[in-house]
């Protein structure tokens, strides 16, 4: 019985991967057609699917901590991740977000500032 659970629990988890994938990869061609950089959610699935370190800014910054932003760009330029086996647009999308000193797009519910 437990080979059959890890079995499925396998078969989940991958998946889970390639619709990940998937996600990523229509939501990179659908920003780079349109000329504008990647939503938020698409940033943090990059950084969590290159970084093989739960410690590393890039995972904090992919588990939401937007304080790591600049700390993520430096580990994207010099460490070394898992970016051999990382399609070259993602990897170039997320430089991209990270690069960008805007807020981040997701922010959309939050009401209006007044103008005085």
């Amino acid at each position: 019985m437990t080979t059959t659970s890890n079995h499925s629990t396998a078969d989940r988890i991958r998946a889970l991967q390639r619709h990940q994938a998937q996600l990523i990869r229509r939501n990179v061609e659908a920003a780079a057609s349109n000329g504008q950089p990647i939503d938020n959610t698409t940033a943090r699935l990059i950084a969590a699917r290159i970084t093989p370190d739960r410690n590393s800014a890039l995972a904090r910054f992919s588990a939401g901590d937007d304080s790591t932003r600049m700390a993520a760009l430096n580990e994207l330029e010099y460490d070394d991740l898992e970016l051999a086996r990382s399609p070259v647009p993602w990897v170039v999308a997320l430089w991209e977000y990270l690069l960008d000193d805007s807020p981040a797009p997701d922010h959309s519910n939050e009401p209006a500032e007044r103008s005085q």
